[in-house]
């Protein structure tokens, strides 16, 4: 059981073709491990991007909370919002809100309320 981060889900879907691994990272993967998940209690909370990492990591590796599918029209919506949010300034100044409602609305058809819930 390993935790980690990536954005494929390996299934080869249209969805999600196939990627090729980075030969260079980004900001978001600058500075990222694969762990076992006995290897979380090494690691601080200052490791992590956000709160409740490891817990969630444990969980999954437990089989106390089930991993669900990212091959899914709704997280593909979500995907290109992201991108949107941070490439196009203009779409982020004047149709953000909008978008992020639809996107949140198709979320709530792929995946169960409680997954769903956000501390803001």
């Amino acid at each position: 059981d390993s935790a980690g981060g990536g954005s494929s889900s390996g299934s080869g879907t249209e969805l999600f073709p196939p990627l090729h691994p980075k030969s260079v990272p980004d900001f978001e993967s600058c500075g990222a491990v694969w762990l076992d998940v006995s290897q979380l209690d090494d690691l601080s909370e200052k490791d992590y991007r956000g709160g409740g990492t490891a817990e969630l990591y444990r969980a999954v590796a437990s089989g106390r909370l089930a991993p669900l599918p990212l091959n899914t029209p709704s997280f593909a919506a979500l995907e290109d919002m992201v991108q949107r949010l941070t490439t196009d300034e203009e779409w982020l100044l004047d149709k953000w809100l909008p978008d992020v409602s639809a996107v949140w609305k198709l979320l709530d058809k792929d995946y169960p309320a409680d997954r769903l819930k956000m501390d803001w």
